[in-house]
């Protein structure tokens, strides 16, 4: 090798021997760098969490709301108004209807036998059920209609108590609707007579059990077990408290419907038509 080629290739040792060294030193500094950098440390704020109010604070007793008392509904002492606004014709047909209605009740407040009452309850109803056709649908003709079947109802039941007289038998058939439909009691005995029976007959056994009377009050005797039978038989009888009382409860309920129907023919004749 010449000396030329020689110091060419010791120049490139060199060389390389400095880019060695120039890049070991530039690592270490980088390490060193690095390792001498301080770590920046962020601090979160804690952040308490608020109390639940709701359970530091005690809630306030909520007022309970005092019961509310519905008062009962009690039916209205006044009749059912017509809001109908009635025809001439309607009007003519429901006064006269009214009229025949109120000679009838007006026969049953001055007394009236069994077979007048039915003659004039006859005629009644022939006008009455001409009149009604006439005012169908209207609340009148309810009433009307309403009144007319109670007076007929008394008929029914009076006819009965005359044929059955029982006071038992009486709560059987159309008389036995009759009392039920109207709500009207009739005692299964009558206790006036019943009481008057046990007492004749206390007396009468004490007549016949007493020797110094026994045969000297036999006519007393007699009489007594008369009129024993008598109080017997009309205490299982229908009388005539008993059958005055019936029909003056139903003559009663016909007589407040005829009301009710006047009462509603007056306020429906004062609107437009």
């Amino acid at each position: 090798m010449n000396k030329k080629a020689f110091c060419i290739v010791v120049a490139g040792a060199v060389l390389v021997s400095v880019s060695g060294m120039a890049a070991s030193g530039a690592t270490t500094r980088t390490k060193q760098s690095q390792a001498k950098k301080p770590t920046t440390k962020v601090s979160v704020p804690t952040v308490k969490k608020r109390a639940d109010a709701s359970k530091s604070v005690p809630k306030a007793a909520t007022p309970q709301k005092p019961p509310v008392l519905v008062a009962p509904v009690k039916p209205l002492d006044t009749p059912v108004v017509s809001k109908s606004r009635l025809t001439p014709a309607q009007v003519a047909a429901i006064e006269d209807a009214l009229k025949t209605l109120r000679k009838l009740d007006a026969a049953t407040k001055v007394g009236v036998t069994q077979t007048s009452y039915q003659d004039r309850l006859i005629d009644a109803k022939a006008q009455v059920d001409e009149d009604l056709p006439l005012i169908t649908g209207d609340v009148i003709c309810t009433s009307i209609s309403d009144s007319m079947q109670a007076y007929q109802d008394a008929s029914i039941f009076w006819s009965e108590c005359l044929q059955l007289k029982s006071r038992s038998s009486i709560k059987y058939g159309e008389s036995g609707k009759i009392l039920k439909k109207y709500q009207i009691d009739v005692p299964d005995q009558g206790k006036d007579e019943m009481d008057a029976f046990y007492r004749d007959h206390d007396e009468c056994t004490r007549l016949q059990q007493d020797p110094d009377t026994a045969s000297t009050t036999l006519d007393r005797q007699d009489e007594l077990t008369t009129r024993m039978y008598r109080e017997s038989l009309e205490s299982y009888n229908i009388n005539g408290s008993d059958e005055k009382m019936v029909l003056s409860s139903i003559w009663k309920i016909a007589r407040q419907n005829l009301t009710d129907a006047e009462d509603q023919l007056k306020n429906a004749s004062t609107a437009p038509l």
